[in-house]
């Protein structure tokens, strides 16, 4: 089985439905998950053929350095994540202007991280990621809500596509994969304003 794409399941479902309250009740919670799970990536991605061990070695490392500066960097972590999300937002509307709005290849592009980067997308990475980040200072209960739900809803897409690729095709489809990201991603902004409002 795949322990990354589990951690990222599991992480991307509770950051994408309840990300708001965890920064806001229990940031040390939320940068637990998000350093373990970013120390996972880096330790499969650079650490060839890794035993089992060490990706969880990574991630309880990783988590515990997240948890120890997501307190007092509170609202530096909510910047941040809202610039991840307008980022991965600019990544995309760079592809709509250097495909010349083709659906298919924009899509298929959005999924696949071994596609180069082009000069367009680098800008509208960074002006988006900036924007963001920005209006998450005015905004910082929304944009919050907004980012996590669709960052949490990424990263979950991202494991359920490494998990189910081999039992069912539907996965290996970027128009799927689209989608889903998109629906997991407003359902979770919506889940998070509703219990926001209770």
């Amino acid at each position: 089985m795949d322990i990354l794409a589990v951690v990222e399941l599991i992480i991307g479902l509770v950051i994408g439905f309840s990300g708001k309250n965890i920064y806001k009740t229990s940031p040390q919670l939320g940068g637990f998950m998000i350093g373990g799970l970013l120390s996972t990536i880096l330790v499969i991605t650079f650490v060839a053929a890794s035993p089992v061990w060490i990706p969880v070695a990574a991630f309880i490392g990783g988590g515990l350095v997240g948890a120890l500066i997501a307190g007092p960097l509170y609202m530096i972590i909510v910047v941040l994540t809202s610039s991840l999300f307008g980022g991965l937002v600019g990544v995309i509307a760079g592809f709509f202007l250097t495909q010349q709005g083709i659906t298919r290849m924009v899509v298929e592009g959005i999924f696949n991280f071994s596609t180069d980067i082009t000069p367009v997308q680098l800008m509208m990475m960074l002006v988006f990621g900036v924007a963001f980040g920005a209006a998450s200072l005015r905004f910082d209960e929304f944009m919050t809500m907004a980012s996590t739900g669709f960052l949490g809803a990424f990263i979950l897409t991202t494991g359920a596509a490494r998990l189910f690729t081999p039992m069912t095709a539907l996965f290996t489809d970027s128009i799927f994969l689209v989608f889903f990201w998109a629906g997991v991603g407003t359902a979770g902004t919506i889940f998070q304003n509703q219990t926001e409002r209770d």
